[in-house]
């Protein structure tokens, strides 16, 4: 009994559907069933990366989080063109579009092909409220995203119990996420510590906004096709 009470307390299953929290709405969809095919949980960390890099370039420490971020070794690493994140618990081909089955991880070459469009876009808008006063660098943003985006999800995978099923697993680590139960398991994201900031106004915000954009595409995924519409 104890260890079904316990598998139902991790899966959070809603009994009440009125519960809000900023920025997600708790429907009476059923997560469990929503996120048991690949290509939807795919989907939800599609929209949690474009959320990644949504809140780390309007931030008013954007420009610093650059400048940061470049100086150590985690951004020298992810500046090379070449650069590769491997890690079989963190990604995987079945939920991660950027995922370089050639290489067997994360690449660089990827990430940039898949959300190119959506930084540029983000760029725009912030431009349009926080002119710069010289251009900014399309390749250190991408660095800078590309970090942001593996931490992301290694902060995602590090809260998802491993022993779980796939489904089971996830739901953990959103819920842990949305409590803002962040950890940083591996060396590379340690450089993190150097501004709690990104896990209290980028990380857990992302997770939040990621659930509500793939709650909202089920009614409409069309609209979110126009990246200025998904900006607003």
């Amino acid at each position: 009994v104890n260890a079904a009470f316990n598998r139902r307390w991790l899966a959070w299953e809603v009994m009440n559907t009125k519960y809000v929290l900023e920025g997600y709405s708790i429907t009476k969809n059923s997560a469990s069933t929503m996120l048991a095919m690949h290509a939807l949980r795919k989907t939800l960390i599609k929209y949690y990366v474009q959320s990644l890099i949504f809140f780390t370039i309007r931030h008013s420490k954007f420009l610093e989080w650059i400048a940061m971020f470049l100086q150590t070794p985690q951004g020298s690493a992810l500046s090379s063109d070449s650069a590769i994140e491997r890690e079989s618990m963190s990604f995987s081909t079945n939920i991660d579009v950027d995922y370089d089955i050639a290489k067997a991880g994360i690449s660089r070459k990827r990430f940039r092909d898949e959300y190119i469009k959506w930084i540029k876009c983000c760029l725009a808008k912030r431009e349009e409220t926080l002119p710069s006063k010289r251009p900014l660098s399309i390749h250190d943003t991408v660095t800078l995203c590309f970090g942001m985006s593996i931490l992301g999800r290694r902060a995602l995978a590090s809260a998802s119990p491993s022993k779980l099923p796939n489904t089971m697993g996830i739901l953990c680590g959103i819920h842990a996420l949305l409590k803002n139960d962040i950890r940083i398991s591996n060396p590379k994201d340690e450089w993190v510590f150097q501004d709690m900031e990104i896990l209290k106004e980028v990380v857990s915000p992302a997770i939040k906004m990621a659930l509500k954009l793939f709650q909202d595409h089920f009614i409409d995924s069309d609209q979110f096709e126009d990246l200025s519409v998904l900006y607003e």
